[in-house]
């Protein structure tokens, strides 16, 4: 691979590791003329961050770094001269030194200490670790040319200013810069290409499907890791088709260290993959036979005051289908909803099928906000039947199950079209589009939930109430 011109080891490779390993090594050796441009998804979010930092930046007023574009060494004198005059707030700052290069979203001036902090702004609603590696990385080459700063600040979405203790992060941060510095050394280091969800808004992608598909690689196999690929290549499969059919369970149970379990369900992931089919291996429980309502529910926390809603339906009545706006915009009294919601529904009978974590954490959250129903939640929660699970123990499919629509995809039970996931993401971050799309979405999801659960009978139901 041709090599770019400027390579520094910076804030966003920080973050981008964490992601995808590999993420790092093509940005440093990957010609501009082969990546992708960002795909709609994250052109919104992109944008969105954008329209976040302008706004929660406009109450603090900083004053900001001006340099010609690309031009970090005058970026750099530009940031010092700032903080040299001890301006209150800077903006737009450079911080660099040799290879690394930072650029945090505010340096923040502390008179009572002296010395200036790192603040970013991020767009989620909670603080991720990538978040505050990257705030330790600015405050680190910060304290290599200025005091080095003691505490970190991330501010998200809201506003909230979240602080942490610097030192605690550096070990972390050392590890890091020297991995990013290794694969910045060339091809030797490169971590190699691993099948993920995240590759699909990758802008690489291109680059590691052409790779993955010429070596048959196993990370196909949907929810394999990188730790279990490495395994199984030490055990002599490094192939899809080798994985799909291993030679000889037991020595590649000895050589890999995976257990027995493990490698049975990646080799029956990887025949679905190979055959392009699901492959069935087990029953589900009488309760998803026995179920009479299906509930399914939005939790997104990228806005302000997360958008919650919830969306339930007769098992066997199409029209018997509604909808619950718990915490969005629109709703005038949420909580109150939401309790009205809840305990119509403990009034009923019988199992309730759900589709991953989703309802039971918002049972959870009922709890905090009315400790009285705590009660009734917990008989209702003990009727949860989570066809997620009940998939996952019944059936291997050529495809990811992370979402319903997706597993109802991957078994072949239905084609959603994903635009409705985009029109969500645009109404949730103001970009035009009604609470309709919420509604969309939960409908499809209900569908989608209703078709997996016949798919999954298909298969037998268990005996004596699980496999």
């Amino acid at each position: 691979m041709m090599r770019r011109t400027m390579r520094y080891v910076d804030g966003t490779k920080i973050k981008e590791s964490l992601t995808c390993a590999r993420l790092p090594y093509l940005a440093f050796h990957t010609p501009r003329e082969d990546e992708l441009p960002p795909t709609e998804r994250m052109e919104v979010l992109f944008e969105a961050g954008r329209r976040l930092e302008d706004r929660l930046l406009e109450g603090i007023g900083p004053e900001e770094v001006v340099f010609p574009r690309g031009d970090w060494d005058a970026g750099f004198e530009a940031t010092l001269d700032a903080i040299d005059r001890k301006v209150p707030v800077i903006a737009n700052g450079v911080l660099k030194l040799g290879e690394f290069l930072g650029r945090p979203d505010l340096l923040v001036f502390r008179e009572e200490e002296g010395r200036y902090e790192v603040a970013d702004v991020k767009s989620a609603q909670v603080v991720h670790a990538s978040a505050r590696l990257q705030v330790a990385f600015y405050s680190r080459l910060l304290g290599q040319v200025r005091p080095t700063p003691r505490r970190g600040w991330v501010i998200v979405r809201d506003g909230t200013r979240v602080g942490f203790e610097v030192a605690d992060l550096m070990a972390s941060v050392e590890r890091l810069l020297d991995r990013l510095q290794r694969y910045r050394r060339g091809p030797a280091h490169d971590p190699g290409p691993h099948h993920d969800d995240v590759c699909l808004d990758c802008r690489y992608r291109e680059v590691c499907f052409a790779e993955l598909e010429d070596r048959d690689d196993p990370s196909f196999v949907p929810g394999i890791t990188r730790a279990q690929v490495a395994a199984l290549r030490a055990a002599g499969i490094e192939t899809l088709e080798r994985l799909a059919d291993p030679p000889d369970l037991r020595r590649v149970v000895k050589e890999s260290g995976l257990a027995t379990d493990t490698i049975r369900r990646l080799a029956r992931g990887a025949r679905a993959m190979k055959d392009g089919a699901p492959v069935r291996f087990g029953a589900v429980r009488r309760e998803v036979e026995t179920a009479k309502l299906a509930v399914v529910a939005l939790l997104e926390e990228r806005q302000t005051d997360a958008t919650i809603a919830v969306a339930g339906q007769v098992l066997g009545r199409d029209d018997a289908f509604r909808v619950r706006y718990l915490r969005a915009p629109e709703a005038e009294r949420p909580d109150e909803e939401f309790r009205t919601f809840v305990f119509n529904l403990a009034k009923t009978e019988g199992a309730v099928l759900t589709y991953g974590p989703a309802v039971a954490r918002l049972l959870d959250r009922l709890v905090l906000t009315a400790p009285k129903a705590i009660e009734t939640v917990h008989r209702l929660r003990d009727r949860l039947v989570d066809v997620k699970a009940e998939l996952r123990r019944s059936v291997a499919l050529p495809g990811p199950d992370r979402l319903p629509h997706l597993a109802a995809r991957a078994a072949g039970v239905a084609a959603y079209d994903d635009a409705v996931d985009l029109e969500l993401l645009r109404y949730l971050e103001g970009f035009g589009g009604t609470k309709e799309a919420i509604e969309r979405r939960l409908a499809r999801d209900v569908d989608a939930l209703v078709r997996l659960r016949a798919f999954v009978l298909e298969g037998g139901v268990a005996e004596g109430g699980g496999p």
